[in-house]
């Protein structure tokens, strides 16, 4: 059965605020499989701000500390179909054909540039091991060029070109709220969901899942006809790739009513590590053991003939997750008179994850923030 006729299309409205780079975006959200469920699309809204001690590009030319939401809209159509999308001066044309195959270029306003990302860009469950590679969960690589997650591309460099200035910054996301130096206050990083009927999704089948009982997160089964609430953001995933190293760092941003991480054949009875606490194994669990995974177990009930068992994800296979923020995660390092950097930043939907089913969520809002420290000039590493 193809997955892919029994998904609800999914894409997220978000907005990035970054210290030394904010990157602001919204899109609109759907759900793993529809069931009864239903969400409006919106287009995306990015804009880009960079702070002190580097500058940011679209393109590795055209360097400052702003970016507006056009360009960054711009260059997402440009990574899905660069046939279709063209860049030139910074602008966006949209290019085709007559019947004799004559190509005309037509220049998009930026609210021509949203209609076309709601028209192309349909996020679909997907997953990965590197954070680079996405695939389905029949084990289908998916491409930029298909629309099912979505892809942008920053170059990051020094503001100085003297390599005797001597800077050197590590990029960050941030964990916590900052005060910068003019007293406003960057906000940590977030992904919060709006939900339609306070994300309540009324069952179709049985499902199995934790929850919170007296304080304490105990196995609870939900049956036919109950109502559990489901934040669909916790099913987004975000990687961002050093290019210079090929390192991708995969976030997974959560909040209280988080349902699980992954889908996999994990089991606290048969984890016989001794170096392993068993309150970790407790958590480990509540995330990975497919027995509690919501979607995992509701999407197997609803459809009996046609399971996901014999594709279940295996434990020592899921990808690496940052679930807390912290500022020792490097991302990359900028210094005085090298060369840029280029970061590749994904997201998607992912389609093991507790939280990817059945979802009414309205809106996505993603608040992105990164931070900057300064770093010793002989550190020279990646």
């Amino acid at each position: 059965m193809n997955i892919y006729k029994t998904v609800v299309r999914k894409v997220f409205l978000g907005v990035i605020s970054i210290i030394l780079l904010i990157v602001t975006f919204t899109t609109s959200t759907y759900a793993w499989f529809k069931i009864n469920s239903s969400a409006s699309i919106y287009g995306f809204d990015f804009s880009v701000h960079a702070g002190e001690g580097y500058l940011i590009s679209l393109d590795d030319e055209h360097y400052g500390n702003y970016i507006d939401s056009y360009k960054i809209k711009a260059a997402i159509l440009n990574s899905y179909n660069s046939d279709a999308f063209v860049i030139e001066n910074q602008e966006l044309y949209q290019v085709s054909y007559d019947q004799d195959n004559n190509a005309t270029k037509t220049k998009l306003s930026e609210n021509e540039v949203t209609q076309q990302l709601k028209n192309n860009i349909y996020l679909k469950p997907l997953t990965t091991t590197n954070g680079v590679v996405l695939k389905d969960l029949y084990g289908t690589t998916s491409r930029v060029t298909q629309g099912t997650f979505v892809e942008f591309k920053l170059y990051f460099k020094a503001a100085s070109s003297e390599a005797e200035d001597r800077f050197n910054y590590g990029i960050y996301v941030l964990g916590e709220d900052m005060e910068q130096r003019d007293g406003s206050v960057v906000k940590k990083t977030t992904i919060t969901t709006n939900n339609t009927a306070d994300g309540l999704v009324n069952l179709k089948a049985n499902l199995n899942t934790y929850a919170k009982i007296e304080g304490q997160l105990v196995p609870k089964v939900y049956n036919v006809g109950d109502s559990i609430r489901v934040d669909t953001s916790n099913a987004i995933r975000m990687s961002i790739t050093d290019e210079a190293s090929s390192k991708a760092t995969i976030y997974e941003l959560t909040n209280e009513y988080d349902l699980g991480s992954y889908a996999t054949d994990y089991d606290k009875e048969n984890d016989i590590r001794t170096e392993v606490s068993d309150e970790t194994k407790a958590e480990l669990d509540r995330l990975y053991n497919s027995n509690y995974n919501a979607m995992y177990t509701y999407y197997n009930n609803t459809q009996p003939y046609s399971p996901l068992t014999s594709k279940l994800l295996a434990f020592e296979n899921k990808p690496e997750t940052i679930r807390t923020l912290t500022s020792d995660t490097v991302l990359t390092r900028v210094q005085s008179g090298s060369n840029s950097k280029l970061l590749t930043f994904r997201f998607w939907l992912e389609g093991w994850d507790a939280d990817c089913f059945d979802g009414i969520t309205e809106s996505i809002n993603v608040n992105l923030s990164f931070g900057s420290k300064k770093m010793d000039w002989e550190s020279n590493e990646n």
